[in-house]
């Protein structure tokens, strides 16, 4: 959810939590510098309140002669006592006798009466009031004017005077008179400061300038010069005149202004007391340090001294701690909160020792939770003295005129302990931040009770793993409901309602308050709070997308687009927004405004979409007529839309939708554009910033992490030689060489220089490290253990001072940005390999940091102990929220009890309550243990994981509702695998396998088999020259790709032939890739890759990109953008084609599991027929009386087409594919389900524009069944038309289960969910005539199908007492049963799949789980000898095959490259095989690669089965 947040940090949700508060600008005086003198232009009156030292520049005086070292008392006369004596009048009248030049102006004095210096300063005070009231009344000026004539050395009556004149826009006399106190007074700074803010007025900003260093090198203490320079410094513009070339050019002078602090701070700093720096300042005027205190932080922060800043923010708060450091007062707040009955209930349910009330230490603090309640008390508990006041602030307390200074300098605290507040989070410095971040929290909230303090702490507790507590939620009635929910929710739940007491409008509160809402389970509640957020503010962005969420999940995904398109209106590029709108109406398949210009759908709708645009409508006028336009008209009007579509938009509509781009191309490039701002995740933290990768260097953070890394991993240890260990050992070395040397030798130049290469994301590679250090520590101890090493069987004991301490990040790395698009939304948007990894390994990352990054105050310093070896039982543990009535439970309920109890034994871990189905009880029953975890914290459920010695860990989650991935981050099992759950990759270092096929995964996706076959080449051509540096391609060579015309032209001839071309790269895998950039041409040889691998720790770096390994350029990628994207296609080498980042364990026949033969026997009526003619005729019968009762209306000649999958997996281009076979099919419908029921609407609409009424009164819809009634009716459909951007899965199996053929195009080579269908079919044996391999043959197939689909009838006469009693109901008039015998392809493949579906591999489900087991006990030897790490100083020869033959180069480039990888793969078994002395292996594994399992019952040979999974 969105969480909003404001000037500090606010809101929290599931949809989006934009969580902490920024560091706030550089601050002065009462929290801000940067305000200009007395006024920003002549006219702007300054304060002159007596001993004022407020912002004001020339009002900051005194009444009698304040000088450098003098300060006469105040008068305390007040107006009133002065009305009373007489002096304080209206202008003289003409009652008065005497002449008016007698009397000073304005009052009732006489001149000589005046020339007393008691009644001067009487009269002086009546100036001031005079000047407070209105500073241009003419007659105070000739008052003063007076006043200097009887006293022409009294410097108070001269820097009033001065005032008066700037107030009343004469600077020069101001300065005059200024400069005339200093002829009098060389060191008087007040005036000094005031010509300075003169001069600045009059847009002298450099004499300005060295007027107030004067002031403030004579007097460090004198405020008003030093905050008037900070504002110049900090803020040049603020105070420049509008308009002035100074304005327009100024630009902050950071430096300079840290420079000035830093002199402030020396000069008043007389010593220290303890660690505490004490000051000269008066107590009244510590605040104004403080606030200097505080800007030198910001000033550290915006110059990039982290540590610095955070320093100089705790220098700040003790300055007005009395003598107390900041570190203190969070120990006495912890202190004071242990004593808090709700801290010792969440230490207690975590099972952590009670924390104590005294010892704590600032390095070992527990997180202290306090109730708001309590939270705002805290400062009368630590200051109980001063009555809650911090003791700098005294002096302001005392005086009740300085009420608003106090709570002026409250505020100014409160915003510094929430800018400390919010650095701990981002660059923590202990190992549990929270512990550290939450006392500064309620300090904060004490000082001053904000509602956005409130807002924030919420965000903070909602997000701590605790244990389930009662709790209250508002509920629909009013008032509150009792309700269960984590500890830290139920007290952010606490903390958002106060601060709605504090604001009863808040929109933040209520945002968040229902995001906390919608993730305890209560929607409507969540709708509620966020109704109200809207009705205070009905253009808050967050609040819209969130409601929009919200109802979206309801399943009214129809009514939450209208919140999604305010919340884009509101804020165009609000990414959740945008990338909610457009998940939303493809949900409900509203294809307005939904794609890019290159198709001719996207021109059909795009028409209707742009139906207010003038411009469009004149472009589209030729396609609106209904006929295909032809290939000239195409691309002539295609060129008019290209241009006008990348045409700027106008400057007056800059705040509006440009309508003329579609949603999902904003979803791209906002995938994009977060993309390359994640890569500077931790930038600068490992390598220093220079032009070149050979000119950076380590910086100590790297030479501590990798020397941390060392530590822990010594190079001579028991058990298997570990590669990274080598590789952590020489990159130290390395590093240690180049550090603080400038010139470098060649080869070690070049050695770090393709080190730095592997560095494209420091925090990423410093995180990955760190995951596979872990994996080696946990393998490390097993073989000590094994060994009997006493260290380590001490350690199984007390682990937390052994060697295997979990490996620590480095300091200072703050939590990744991860992008708007969740890994299952790209299931279905157009995205290509590189992005839907990134987008996978960004979220993994995340997960990592989190949970190994300091957040989890659970996790333990060192890693969790290795089982024991199996004996003979391997622990299998699946971890799921699926274990009810699920599709997955459908699909796996037997698996768990088939496993070989001789072998295996079997842990269940459900996430998720029991729903009290047969699915649930039918796998509790049969797993060996089976535990209900829905109300553990993740501490508890990883700590079981540990106690009951798992050796492989399953997740049947991956990135799906109600994932518990963090329990994987913390790794507590040897071997982590997953499945089933979630099609695609997770791009985790906590997932070392997935279970898949070659058809779902081709190797060449998959990490490790395309750097095991760089590394081939690598050293097959290890004599070749390197790497060399071309000129520019000629221009002969053709195009350029990123030219318009090459674009149109080539979208002309794919939508007039009516296909797609695949978004891969299906080039065969070439020895050296060619890319252009700018000027520059590299050459990407094998040669150069044996350099670079070495470097790689043994993985691909899934940020690599471009044609060469890593990097699209030398230099800086300036021009990148869409340039780059297209430069990538050029990719030959497998660099963007890869997706998985972890290791496969390749199942043969299918890797997709189910349990139809066991759980879905509905007909099993018709197995009593004994011969297989009967059983056949039965099933006609069947289909043909379901056929009826479902559509009795329809002709039986009328070819069905179905397809039962959710709406949201039919793309415009499917559409268009299905409305094109129904064109050429007049007897055919398409069966659709109302899934959602809003899409049926949107369909017949678009079938209508696109094909005609005729065409869309043939897309009939259904409403969805039950799971038994939808597998019994899938029989009904002649044919099941596949969604090709992601295929039916669970529903494919189904609808195959029913002896329906399934028609699918696996249409992406880089997305698992697009080839499953394609995958189940091939294990029915039918693949051949099920799965295509274009757009076209899919049209052409299905075409096929139906027109070469017939059927007859015969009749038979029912026996008078049948065994059995007719499926058909026999003619009432005739007495006989018609029979429709239906002929065609699609019956003949009907008759095959279902006649031998109890013989089916892919319905084999304890035959699967076998192969299962072996791939599980691979997995695990693997681990046990270190197998499973790529071992680069293993220098076997490649397998040598003869690839360039001639019947090779006869086929196009995609099965070229099938068919060289499918030959590699079968040479390497059959190595394999020839080196076990015949004897069979049940698997094929080479070291660091993926797993094949084979199938050794099967009668097809091996490498046959190979080639057959790979062709697809």
């Amino acid at each position: 959810m969105l969480p909003s947040l404001q000037q500090q940090p606010q809101s929290h949700g599931s949809n989006v939590r934009l969580f902490g508060s920024q560091v706030p600008p550089l601050q002065s005086g009462s929290g801000r510098f940067g305000s200009s003198a007395y006024g920003t232009a002549p006219g702007t009156r300054p304060h002159s309140l007596s001993n004022s030292r407020t912002h004001g520049g020339l009002g900051r005086i005194s009444l009698a002669g304040t000088k450098a070292h003098t300060k006469p008392a105040m008068l305390n006369t007040t107006g009133a006592g002065l009305l009373s004596t007489g002096i304080l009048s209206a202008p003289v009248s003409s009652s008065v006798s005497g002449d008016p030049g007698d009397f000073i102006p304005g009052t009732c004095v006489r001149r000589h009466q005046a020339a007393s210096e008691s009644m001067r300063d009487r009269i002086l005070q009546t100036a001031h009031q005079m000047y407070s009231s209105n500073a241009r009344n003419p007659v105070l000026i000739e008052m003063l004017l007076t006043l200097h004539d009887l006293h022409p050395q009294h410097l108070p009556t001269l820097l009033l005077l001065a005032c008066a004149y700037f107030s009343s826009s004469q600077p020069a006399k101001s300065l005059e008179y200024n400069k005339l106190i200093l002829k009098i007074d060389p060191n008087y700074v007040e005036a000094m400061s005031n010509i300075g803010t003169t001069l600045r007025s009059m847009g002298k900003a450099t004499e300005a300038e060295v007027w107030w260093w004067r002031a403030v090198k004579l007097r460090p203490g004198y405020w008003d010069a030093v905050e008037n320079l900070m504002g110049v410094l900090c803020n040049p513009g603020a105070s420049a005149r509008d308009g002035s070339e100074e304005k327009t050019k100024a630009t902050p002078r950071y430096r300079e202004a840290l420079e000035l602090c830093e002199f402030v701070d020396r000069s008043l700093c007389t010593g220290t007391t303890g660690t505490v720096r004490t000051y000269q300042v008066q107590e009244k005027q510590l605040y104004r340090l403080q606030s200097l205190l505080y800007s030198e932080g910001n000033l550290r922060f915006a110059l990039g001294d982290v540590a610095g800043a955070r320093r100089e923010y705790e220098k700040a708060m003790e300055a007005v701690l009395g003598g107390n450091t900041l570190n203190d007062i969070i120990v006495r707040i912890a202190s004071a909160g242990a004593q808090e009955g709700i801290n010792q209930m969440f230490h207690q349910q975590l099972h952590n020792a009670q924390p104590p009330a005294h010892g704590l230490t600032i390095d070992r603090l527990p997180l202290t939770l306090l109730a708001p309640e309590n939270a705002v008390r805290i400062l009368q508990v630590i200051f109980p003295e001063s009555r809650g006041v911090l003791p700098g602030f005294v002096a302001l307390a005392t005086r009740s005129s300085d009420n608003a200074q106090l709570q002026q300098a409250n505020q100014v605290a409160s915003n510094l302990l929430l800018t400390l507040a919010k650095l701990h989070q981002d660059h923590a410095v202990v190992a549990q931040p929270l512990s550290i971040v939450l006392p500064l929290y309620y300090l904060a909230l004490a000082l001053v009770p904000s509602p956005s303090t409130c807002n924030n702490l919420g965000i903070i507790l909602s997000a701590i793993p605790s244990p389930s507590t009662a709790t209250m939620v508002p509920s629909l009635q009013g008032g509150h409901q009792a309700a269960q929910a984590p500890m830290g929710s139920a007290l952010a739940m606490q903390y958002y309602t106060h601060g709605l007491t504090l604001d009863s409008r808040h929109p933040h509160l209520y945002t968040n308050l229902g995001s906390l809402l919608k993730d305890l389970g209560y929607l409507a509640e969540a709708v509620r709070m966020y109704e109200q957020a809207v009705k205070y503010n009905d253009t808050f962005d967050v609040a819209l997308a969130n409601l929009g969420n919200a109802i979206k999940d309801m399943g009214r995904v129809q009514d939450s687009i209208q919140w999604y398109l305010k919340a884009v209106r509101a804020s165009p590029n609000f990414v959740e927004a945008v990338c909610g709108l457009a998940n939303a109406m493809a949900g409900v398949c509203d294809w307005r405004a939904r794609d890019g210009l290159y198709t001719e759908i996207s021109v059909r709708w795009r028409a209707t979409a742009l139906v207010h645009d003038e411009v469009a409508q004149q472009i589209f006028g030729v396609m609106s007529r209904g006929r295909r336009p032809t290939a000239r008209e195409y691309v002539g009007k295609l060129r008019q839309m290209i241009s006008y579509a990348q045409a700027p938009p106008s400057p007056h509509d800059s705040g509006a939708v440009d309508m003329r781009r579609g949603w999902m191309d904003r979803v791209v490039e906002i995938v994009d554009q977060q993309l390359s701002d994640g890569r500077q995740w931790a930038r600068g933290l490992l390598l220093t910033s220079a032009e070149s990768e050979s000119q950076k260097r380590p910086t100590q953070s790297m030479l501590w992490f990798l020397d941390t890394l060392c530590r822990l991993l010594p190079q001579r240890m028991s058990g298997p030689v570990s590669p990274l260990a080598r590789f952590l050992h020489s990159a130290l070395s390395l590093a240690r060489a180049v550090s603080d040397v400038a010139d470098l030798p060649e080869a070690t130049r070049r050695r770090w220089r393709f080190f730095v290469r592997q560095l494209r994301n420091e925090g990423g590679w410093a995180m990955r490290l760190a995951e596979r250090a872990m994996i080696e520590l946990q393998r490390r101890w097993y073989w000590d253990v094994q060994r009997h090493v006493p260290a380590a069987l001490e350690a199984l004991q007390n682990p937390h001072n052994s060697a295997y301490q979990r490996p620590r990040l480095p300091t200072g790395m703050v939590a990744p940005l991860v992008p708007t698009v969740l890994p299952f939304h790209t299931f279905t948007y157009p995205l290509d390999a590189r992005e839907i990894r990134l987008i996978s390994h960004r979220n993994a990352m995340r997960l990592s940091f989190t949970t190994l990054g300091g957040s989890a105050p659970w996790l333990p310093s060192h890693v969790y102990a290795p089982p024991p070896p199996p004996e003979p039982h391997i622990h299998i543990g699946y971890v799921s929220s699926d274990f009810n009535n699920h599709p997955l439970s459908h699909l796996m309920q037997s698996v768990f009890g088939m496993h070989d109890r001789s072998r295996f034994r079997i842990y269940c871990y459900a996430t998720t309550p029991s729903d009290g189905t047969v699915h649930r009880q039918k796998i509790e029953a049969e797993a060996d243990m089976f535990l209900n975890c829905a109300a553990w914290s993740t501490q508890r459920i990883v700590e079981q994981i540990a106690r009951d010695q798992i050796h492989v860990l399953v997740n049947l989650n991956g990135y799906t509702k109600g994932a518990r991935n963090e329990i994987f981050a913390a790794r507590p099992a040897p071997v982590l695998v997953a499945f089933m759950g979630f099609a695609g990759t997770l791009g985790a270092g906590w997932c070392d396998y997935v279970v898949t096929d070659p058809i779902v995964c081709p190797p060449w996706t998959v990490r490790s088999e395309v750097r095991a076959e760089r590394r081939r080449r690598a050293l097959k051509h290890k004599q070749q020259p390197e790497m060399q540096e071309v000129g520019r391609t000629p221009p002969s060579s053709g195009k350029s790709s990123g030219t318009n015309g090459e674009m149109v032209e080539r979208t002309a001839s794919m939508v007039i032939s009516e296909d797609l071309p695949d978004s891969d790269d299906n080039s065969e895998l070439m020895d050296h890739d060619h890319v252009e950039d700018g000027d520059i041409t590299r050459v990407t040889r094998p040669r150069e890759w044996a350099e670079e691998l070495p470097w790689d720790f043994g993985e691909l770096d899934p940020e690599e990109d471009g044609a060469f390994t890593g990097e699209m350029a030398l230099g800086d990628a300036a021009g990148a953008g869409k340039e780059r994207e297209r430069q990538r296609r050029v990719d030959e080498a497998g660099v963007n084609n890869w997706v998985y980042t972890e290791r496969m364990i390749y199942m043969p026949h299918t890797y997709f599991v189910n349990d139809h033969r066991q759980g879905f026997r509905e007909d099993e009526e018709l197995r009593e027929v004994q011969s297989a003619e009967e059983l056949w005729m039965a099933e006609q019968d069947a289909r043909y009386k379901m056929r009826r009762e479902l559509f009795p209306q329809l002709s039986d000649d009328v070819f069905i087409f179905a397809n039962f999958n959710q709406l949201y997996k039919i793309d415009p281009t499917l559409f268009r594919l299905w409305l094109r076979i129904l064109e050429q099919v007049p007897n055919a419908i398409i069966w659709l389900l109302r899934f959602p029921a809003a899409g049926e609407e949107h369909l017949h609409r678009v079938a209508k524009e696109w094909a005609g009424e005729e065409v869309a009164r043939r897309v009939v819809f259904t409403d969805v069944a039950p799971k038994h009634m939808h597998i019994k009716r899938g029989r009904i459909a002649d044919a099941f038309l596949d969604t090709t951007e992601c295929n039916a899965h669970t529903t494919a199996v189904d609808i195959l289960w029913s002896g329906t053929p399934v028609l699918t195009w696996p249409r992406h080579e880089h997305k698992l969910c697009s080839r499953v269908a394609a995958s189940v079919a091939c294990a029915t044996n039918q693949g051949r005539a099920m799965v295509v391999s274009s757009a076209d043959e899919y049209v052409e197939r299905a075409v096929e199908w139906a027109t070469k689909a017939s059927h007859e009838y015969t009749y038979d006469c029912p026996l008078p007492a049948p065994a059995r009693p007719p499926i058909l109901d026999p003619d009432p008039r005739t007495g006989y049963i018609k029979h429709r015998i239906c002929h065609g392809p699609t019956m003949d493949i009907r008759l095959q799949l279902f006649m031998a579906r109890d013989q089916s591999r892919l319905f084999d489900t304890l035959r699967w789980t076998r192969n299962l087991e072996r791939g599980y006990a691979e997995a695990w030897r693997r681990w046990v000898t270190g197998e499973d790490e790529v071992d680069d100083d293993d220098h076997s020869e490649p397998c040598n095959i003869a690839e360039a033959t001639d019947d090779i180069h006869m086929l196009d480039k995609p099965t070229r490259r099938k068919v060289l990888w499918s030959r590699r793969i079968e040479q390497r078994i059959a190595d394999e095989l020839a080196t076990a002395a015949s004897q069979r292996r049940p698997v094929y594994a080479p070291r660091g690669g993926s797993i094949w399992v084979l199938d050794e019952d099967d009668g097809m040979p091996s490498q046959t089965w190979v080639r057959e999974m790979l062709s697809w």
